[in-house]
């Protein structure tokens, strides 16, 4: 696996725009950002989103949740 800089990481935030995953991952929600250089080729989303659903669901079962407990879009 490639290594990648995070130049700036976030602090993160609350995340309260929306009641959409409160079922899902409970309430009081935060929200943070990293960026990563170099940018990814937009040609390689999917495959990083496919790979990002596969991180999601491996941190479920390692915190044996039987849910998601981070959401991570590319």
């Amino acid at each position: 696996m490639r290594r990648c800089q995070t130049p700036l990481p976030h602090p993160g935030c609350a995340f309260a725009f929306t009641a959409y995953y409160h079922s899902e991952m409970g309430t009081n929600l935060r929200r943070g950002f990293v960026s990563f250089a170099p940018l990814a080729d937009p040609e390689r989303l999917s495959e990083i989103k496919l790979r990002a659903n596969g991180l999601e669901r491996e941190i479920a079962k390692k915190f044996e949740t039987g849910r998601r407990i981070v959401n991570l879009d590319p």
